[in-house]
């Protein structure tokens, strides 16, 4: 009986390694892409505000600096 829990929890184990093995590339792949959206938003947002309020485009990219995804 001993021998049985301790088996059961290895496979247990086991199985939950596999389960984090094939979840975790997909969590990184749509933090990834998570960025690369955010990235693409706030490019778009520095179009707009460039041709439509020109006076704010100073202030903008000082807040865009500050931004920990754009200041890499």
């Amino acid at each position: 009986m001993i021998l049985s829990n301790i088996l059961s929890l290895y496979i247990g184990r086991r199985i939950l390694d596999f389960l984090c093995l094939m979840t975790m590339p997909l969590l990184l792949i749509a933090l990834f892409g998570i960025e690369i959206l955010e990235r693409i938003s706030l490019m778009s947002l520095s179009n707009i505000i460039s041709t439509k309020y020109p006076s704010l485009l100073s202030i903008f990219h000082i807040i865009q600096s500050l931004h920990p995804l754009t200041s890499l």
